[in-house]
């Protein structure tokens, strides 16, 4: 049974330390991809699969609402091309875990941040 659920991606600014909070939908469908508040409502199916960098920034943290039963993983994308070694397992990203695993994926400013939902 697909199971749809939220999550917020954290990035923090290189330059000014400022962090950012983004909003996710994930849809908990294999190959699909995560979408992402653009306009400030909310992630929802009908939001953007990309969210686009403001700054030269680290993505720090990826928290899910405890939820999907189909996908196990999330394969981030930088400009719509995978991530090598960038696999994260929901697993260890739940919102109910005080403490995550901190990430530390870079991305430049301009760059479209993305992930799709794996089994």
């Amino acid at each position: 049974m697909v199971t749809p659920t939220y999550a917020t991606f954290q990035l923090r600014n290189l330059r000014t330390g400022e962090t950012y909070n983004i909003d996710a939908y994930i849809a908990d469908v294999d190959n699909q991809a995560v979408r992402f508040d653009g306009s400030g409502a909310g992630a929802g199916t009908g939001s953007q699969a990309y969210y686009k960098i403001p700054a030269d920034s680290v993505l720090e943290d990826i928290s899910v609402v405890t939820g999907p039963t189909v996908i196990t993983k999330l394969a981030l994308q930088a400009d719509q091309q995978f991530i090598p070694g960038k696999l994260c397992r929901l697993s260890i990203h739940l919102t109910t875990l005080p403490q995550r695993p901190k990430l530390s994926v870079g991305y430049k400013a301009g760059t479209l941040l993305g992930a799709v939902e794996k089994t």
